[in-house]
């Protein structure tokens, strides 16, 4: 099983429905898909949501709108769909860790990386979708981004149109898992990282991930924690963090337990991890309390060093009066 990365994000650029999204209300260009024959819902005209056959290359445009008086440089790049550890889907990831199957990415290729739009001018950025030889079970999803080169000291956070590929109308019945379970440290907090694996090119939308860190010795829950309204990207792995609240962990064996629920589908996981004494947390709020013979003792050689101590002084200040 491969090793679990996780991450906190500072900034998710997040996507709850299939929209064009941009981040800033107030930024000064606009973007918007041409769209073309093959888009599964012409009425849609937000994002790109193509049913393409396997190889087929298909032509897309985005429209560029300059708001502001002055001339903009824009890189522009394509990316990948992920999930952040919130539950929400990212459309302009790269290298996504944990993602299976054919990455958009990978099957978009733009003409333009760079492009400069006049004062309350239009530019096209345009590019083709190559599809996989092979047959696609369900959505590839992913993005293209426009953002202001770091030349321009804007506020601005990049726009994202969402771009979606099928061979299908039709998509597979959604399924996931309890990928993988680790304990983890992240910015001198310990708890669990938890991995749920999307296994389907579908989206799992509205999804509930009650899970429970339970002791193996006692059987009893020590930790719990809710995560609602959660959206997966189609065969995408959400890594998200149960920090440890608990005062001591005081065994070394724990059964993580999630449960999942999300449109009609109720499953329960089930994975069970050993804490190493090296990472197991100690309770430094509270320090181990000493046994009462322990402190006599050490009270007792304290105050006979300090008598011995004083007594030498007191010899040699009664030697240094006869001189």
């Amino acid at each position: 099983m491969k090793k679990i990365l996780f991450g906190l994000v500072a900034l998710i650029l997040a996507f709850t429905t299939m929209r064009h999204v941009s981040a800033d209300d107030n930024a000064p260009y606009t973007v918007s898909p041409v769209i073309p024959k093959t888009q599964l819902d012409s009425q849609n005209k937000n994002y790109l949501d193509l049913l393409l056959n396997p190889k087929q290359v298909e032509s897309v445009t985005f429209d560029v709108k300059n708001n502001s008086d002055s001339e903009l440089s824009l890189n522009v790049a394509a990316g990948s769909a992920s999930t952040s550890p919130l539950g929400e889907v990212t459309y302009n990831d790269h290298h996504v860790i944990g993602n299976v199957g054919p990455q958009m990415e990978n099957l978009i290729h733009l003409d333009q990386q760079t492009i400069k739009v006049a004062p309350k001018g239009d530019a096209k950025v345009t590019g083709t979708i190559t599809m996989p030889n092979e047959p696609v079970d369900g959505i590839i999803a992913g993005g293209v981004s426009f953002s202001l080169t770091a030349t321009q000291k804007q506020d601005a956070v990049e726009t994202t149109v969402a771009v979606l590929a099928r061979n299908t109308r039709n998509l597979p019945a959604t399924s996931a898992e309890l990928h993988a379970v680790s304990y983890e440290t992240v910015n001198k907090q310990t708890g669990f990282a938890i991995a749920v694996a999307n296994t389907s090119g579908s989206f799992i939308n509205g999804a509930t991930f009650t899970t429970k860190v339970i002791d193996v010795s006692t059987n009893k829950t020590v930790l719990v924690e809710t995560r609602r309204n959660a959206q997966l990207a189609p065969n995408s792995v959400m890594t998200y963090w149960v920090k440890n609240d608990a005062k001591h962990l005081t065994g070394n064996k724990y059964r993580i337990q999630v449960q999942a629920s999300w449109s009609g589908t109720n499953q329960t996981w089930q994975k069970q991890i050993v804490l190493s004494k090296k990472s197991a947390p100690t309770d430094e709020a509270h320090p181990k309390k000493v046994p009462f013979i322990e402190a006599l003792l050490y009270a007792v050689s304290l105050l006979a060093i300090v008598g011995i101590v004083l007594t030498v002084m007191w010899f040699k200040n009664m030697r240094f009066l006869v001189k």
